[in-house]
Order: structure tokens, then C-alpha cells, then sequence
């Protein structure tokens, strides 16, 4: 199969989302009155997916739902976005569900039950491998089995094409996967678990993530290829490019209203900018409007913003 420079593969995941709207996030052992509630279908593969797909990519998407309401629901909404349904798998049991707590500050905590997604296996990937196989760009995160990504990703580099992780619901990936890897894509509380010993936050100042990721880029065993991407939520985004130079995006601003998603649309933005061939710098601001349209959104796949919404907030905030 012959490669397309739109293409893309996605490993995804779904979860039917539920979320309660809280003043502020409940501590532990304490029960909170919620002001409102809302469900939505969600998972952070097929957030990407999504993205991807309304950023114009061509997308293969790789999910595994349940013999379920929600399975009809995704498979029906799936119909509705004109993502194809060629390698989505059904299986006995429930699919993924999330719960979600948010704040009207933009904050938020969230739970995940993996369902069928766990069913997303080595098997099911080596049944994509034309799809893998044609694609400029593929990308994986830990909602599926992290020995998924690892078949995915071999698939993919054998073909030439860029590999890229997300390894949340946080889970260490081991360093055959990582050597898989050329761009690793973390969130700020991703990369403090990633350096336990740095003691980041997403308030540490610039200068002092650049000094402590560095040492963590050049120990990677990704490669002369690999580039380690962070979302600092205010500060935008950094990157170490593979000469070892640190690239920074600043945020766009916009009014938070609903933060989950956010990461995922940041992924979509990072990924399509990827396979046009933008540079780097260019791809972590297109990674940032994305990420910043989502979080000026209620919901999570009705955050997803076309390439044209894009462009136009990236217009507005030159």
C-alpha cells in the first residue's frame, strides 16, 4: 500500500464519559454536592482520532468497544464523523468508562475503567498492519495494553514511519517501547512521575524545565530521532529537538472552561502539524491553539476544533 502524507494511524480507546461539575475538587473520604452532570463519549485515542480527522488528516483508527449501549453509541457516532470503522473490534462485556470531576476554574481528576479497551491487543494490531504499514505517523497512549503499542510501533518503524506516545493513564513505558519511540508526549504530571527526583510542577519556571529535562532526553534510548514533548497548561509547551535544542511554545489565552480533552487536542494539533511537515516550533503552537480551543469548549470531542477554527484563533493571537 502506497504511503499517503495525510495518513495517520491511531491506536484508540474509548470510554463512555461521565462527569460531575463540582465548586472544587472533592479531597479524600469527602462528599460533595455536585452542580451539574453530563455524559459524553470520550477515550484519549479516539479524542486524537477525532482531532486528527477534523484537522483533515486521513485517519485509521484501532478501537475495541464492548457488546454495549455505549459500544452502539461510538460505533453510531463514529458513522456520523465519516471515521472509518475497518479495524474497530467489538467484545463480550462493557466498553471503557470514565468519570470525571471539574471545577470552574478548569481543573479536573479523572478515572478510567479500561473495559474493552484492554482487549486492544498484539493480534488485532497485526490484523492493521496495511494500515500501519501506509501511514505517515502513529500514535499510541496506555487507555490500551502498553504491549499493543509496542507491536504497533515495531510495525511502524520497519515502514518508516514517526512513532508517538502518550503514556497516560501514566504507566513508566519500559525502554523497548521507548527505543520505539520518536516523540514522547507528556503532560506536566506525566513528566514530574517520569523525574520524581527534579521536583517540577507545572508553576516551575522555564529555565528550570529545560535544566532538568535535558539530562532525560539525552539518557532516552530513542535514538538520533527522538524529541520529548511537555504541556505545561499556562506556559504553553517545550521541546528537546533531536540536535538537543529546547524549543518553547507560549500558551494562547483564553478563558479555561472545561480543561479535559485539552491534552488530547494538543496531540491531534502536534500530530497533523507532524505529518504536513511543519517544524517543530510550528507544530507545538499548532499543538497549543488546538489545546487552547478545547479548554474555551464544553465537552470533550465538541472541543475538537477544524483546521479552520485553528487558524483563525492562531490569526487572533498574532
Amino acid at each position: 500500500m502506497s504511503v499517503s502524507s495525510r495518513r495517520l494511524t491511531v491506536l484508540g480507546s474509548f470510554m463512555q464519559a461521565s462527569c460531575w461539575e463540582m465548586t472544587r475538587l472533592p479531597q479524600a473520604s469527602e462528599s460533595l454536592d455536585a452542580t451539574g452532570f453530563w455524559t459524553a463519549l470520550a477515550g484519549k485515542g479516539l479524542a486524537v482520532a477525532a482531532g486528527c480527522h477534523r484537522l483533515g488528516a486521513e485517519v485509521d483508527l484501532l478501537l475495541a468497544v464492548g457488546q454495549d449501549a455505549a459500544g452502539d453509541a461510538v460505533l453510531a457516532w463514529l458513522a456520523g464523523e465519516r471515521l472509518s470503522t475497518r479495524y474497530v473490534r467489538r467484545h463480550a462485556g462493557p466498553s471503557g468508562q470514565g468519570a470525571g470531576w471539574l471545577t470552574p476554574d478548569g481543573l479536573n481528576a479523572i478515572a478510567t475503567f479500561q473495559g474493552a479497551n484492554a482487549h486492544l491487543d498484539a493480534q488485532q494490531v497485526a490484523q492493521a498492519a496495511p494500515a500501519l504499514e501506509a501511514a505517515r505517523l502513529v500514535y499510541a497512549q496506555f487507555e490500551t495494553p502498553p504491549d499493543a503499542a509496542l507491536a504497533a510501533f515495531t510495525l511502524a518503524q520497519r515502514a518508516g514511519a514517526c512513532t508517538v506516545l502518550n503514556p497516560s493513564p501514566w504507566t513508566p513505558p519500559d525502554r523497548r517501547l521507548l527505543a520505539q519511540t520518536q516523540i514522547l508526549l507528556v503532560n506536566a504530571l506525566e513528566m514530574q512521575r517520569l523525574l520524581p527526583q527534579a521536583a517540577l510542577s507545572a508553576a516551575t519556571p522555564l529555565p528550570e524545565w529545560v535544566r532538568a529535562l535535558e539530562p532525560c532526553w539525552q539518557s532516552w534510548p530513542g535514538g538520533a530521532q527522538r524529541r520529548l514533548v511537555v504541556t505545561l497548561g499556562a506556559q504553553g509547551s517545550l521541546a528537546f529537538a533531536p540536535d538537543g535544542r529546547a524549543h518553547h511554545a507560549p500558551a494562547l489565552p483564553v478563558r479555561a472552561v472545561d480543561s479535559i480533552g485539552a491534552g488530547d487536542a494538543f496531540a491531534a494539533g502536534l500530530c497533523t502539524a507532524w505529518i504536513e511537515g511543519l517544524p517543530l516550533p510550528q507544530a507545538l503552537r499548532r499543538g497549543n491553539a488546538c489545546g487552547a480551543f478545547a479548554v474555551s469548549r464544553r465537552g470533550i470531542l465538541e472541543g475538537l476544533p477544524t483546521a479552520g477554527e485553528v487558524d483563525a484563533l492562531l490569526r487572533s493571537a498574532a
